[in-house]
């Protein structure tokens, strides 16, 4: 998918909803994150715009990080143990974009890869090196990175994609 139809998405969202687009923050697999401000109130957000994935079988990235954000709001979670949550504010079914707050360290955020009640079904193989290549990461920092994710368990979300850049810890 080209950048100019994410791009296109962008602005046909931001009209939809009297926003001005200003930064990108960044991009990754799953879509491009950026900045937006509002005519109606003052306000900056987020906008995250996931690029287009045909999937007959699962969810795709962008209905599993809405559902995510749907259930996260349902069940006023702000906060996962020291972590903020970004808050969802709007999303859009036919342009796939989700709108949130933007949060500062530490936070935990990024749930396009993140799986509601079930998880996802990897051999034992995959989980340990999966932990094995987490631990390396976070290094002294995995237990408290363990923590998050036994409590994203206990509120039926299965986080699979673990990075320093989604789970931003505080300096200690």
């Amino acid at each position: 998918m080209s950048s100019d139809e994410v791009w296109e998405r962008a602005c046909a969202y931001a009209e939809r909803n009297q926003l001005s687009l200003e930064d990108q923050l960044g991009f990754g697999i799953h879509g491009s994150v950026g900045t937006v401000q509002s005519h109606l109130q003052n306000g900056q957000a987020a906008i995250k715009v996931f690029y287009r994935q045909a999937t007959a079988f699962e969810q795709s990235p962008y209905q599993r990080e809405r559902d995510v954000y749907l259930w996260l709001r349902e069940q006023a979670v702000r906060s996962i143990r020291s972590c903020q949550v970004p808050k969802l504010l709007h999303h859009d079914d036919e342009l796939l974009v989700i709108q949130m707050t933007i949060v500062t360290p530490p936070f935990i955020l990024d749930f396009a890869a993140a799986y509601l009640d079930e998880p996802p079904e990897f051999s034992n193989e995959v989980w340990s090196d999966w932990q094995k290549e987490k631990e390396e990461l976070f290094g002294t920092r995995w237990p408290e990175v363990q923590d998050i994710l036994r409590e994203l368990r206990l509120l039926g979300i299965h986080q699979t994609d673990v990075s320093m850049g989604n789970i931003m810890l505080s300096e200690i």
